[in-house]
């Protein structure tokens, strides 16, 4: 859902500048997820441009590409193209995909997702990926049932089943889905001891899950440690995410002499795995009191990434309740009917 108008019109000045250039890329942003097609339309995927300028919001600048998709994987993407020619993308690049599902029955599985029926989804996405249904899509709904996992607050259960998606190597865009800790927030030992075994671990993902939960537990020092490690990974995805993920060890005020890299380095993200980095981003912010700017991100997060239903919702909830508190009941009840309408009441 995009914001309108006439509730942007409402905006302080500085979050209307940024929201309004994203109404132009309507067209961009709508084709970003997995939904399937109707039958015979072919698969497109969007590629960023390796040449686009970082700026507050220019991630979405990309290019599209059609035909069928062959494979999808952490390296490559291989795809006919509309004139039967094969093609090959390097993942790193690829930061949207639309493609028809192989297995019908997935559609009504992802009906039950949309739906926000999560415990029904999860077990329908589960049954459905066991037939006829290749290896790379079957990726695609293990990360759908971490979605759910992550929405309903099972943590733990969602960490486990991303490890084991990571294990077969999925597509980059898929790591937007590891239930990493972006923002300031109570954790529970439960999860903190999963957190401590994680850190233990000999795989990457494990560490970098670990140390997002641990890094403000009782294992900070290894937490720490071990993202300053990660940082080098040979995989480029676990690396940008440790580096975003150390921002948290920043003391607030530095905050505002940070900000500016962080932005550069979080817009040269894959669009997708923009979501936690924007997550802290928006968190930190409302903590140094730097709430227009929070508001802002907190905007892009319902905006860019509005197929995160519950991500998108905490955020606009998160945007109302700040500017209340600032008096600005108006822009606050603006947003508070953009929520309503996302509640469907």
């Amino acid at each position: 859902m995009f914001l309108r108008p006439a509730i942007s019109q409402q905006l302080s000045m500085a979050i209307r500048t940024a929201l309004f250039g994203l109404l132009a890329l309507f067209g961009l942003l709508a084709m970003e997820g997995t939904l399937a097609q109707e039958p015979g339309v072919q698969d497109r995927i969007t590629l960023r441009s390796p040449a686009a300028k970082s700026s507050d919001w220019n991630a979405a600048q990309a290019t599209e590409s059609r035909g069928q998709i062959q494979n999808y994987d952490q390296l490559a993407l291989s795809l006919i193209s509309e004139d039967g020619t094969l093609l090959k993308f390097d993942s790193q690049q690829v930061q949207g995909a639309t493609f028809v599902w192989k297995n019908k029955g997935v559609e009504s599985a992802l009906k039950l997702f949309d739906e926000r029926k999560y415990r029904e989804s999860i077990s329908a996405l589960n049954e459905a990926r066991k037939v006829d249904t290749p290896r790379w899509q079957q990726q695609f709904i293990i990360a759908r049932i971490v979605q759910a996992a992550t929405a309903m607050g099972n943590t733990r259960t969602a960490g486990t089943l991303f490890l084991d998606l990571a294990a077969s190597q999925p597509p980059p865009i898929l790591y937007a889905d590891m239930p990493l800790c972006w923002t300031v927030r109570d954790v529970e030992k439960p999860l903190l001891d999963s957190a401590k075994e994680w850190l233990a671990s000999d795989v990457e993902e494990a560490k970098l899950l670990g140390a997002s939960w641990q890094l403000f537990g009782p294992e900070r020092e290894l937490a720490s440690k071990t993202l300053s490690k990660l940082q080098s990974s040979l995989n480029p995805t676990v690396a940008a995410l440790a580096v975003a993920q150390a921002w948290r060890l920043v003391p607030p005020p530095e905050t505002m002499a940070k900000y500016e890299a962080w932005l550069a380095f979080r817009d040269r993200m894959l669009l997708p795995l923009q979501l936690g980095p924007t997550e802290f981003l928006a968190d930190r912010l409302q903590r140094v009191g730097e709430i227009d700017l929070a508001v802002d991100q907190w905007m892009r997060i319902a905006t860019m990434h509005s197929d995160r239903y519950d991500r998108a919702l905490r955020a606009l909830q998160a945007a109302a309740l700040n500017l209340s508190r600032a008096g600005r009941a108006e822009e606050a009840k603006k947003i508070e009917i953009w929520i309503d309408e996302m509640e469907g009441t």
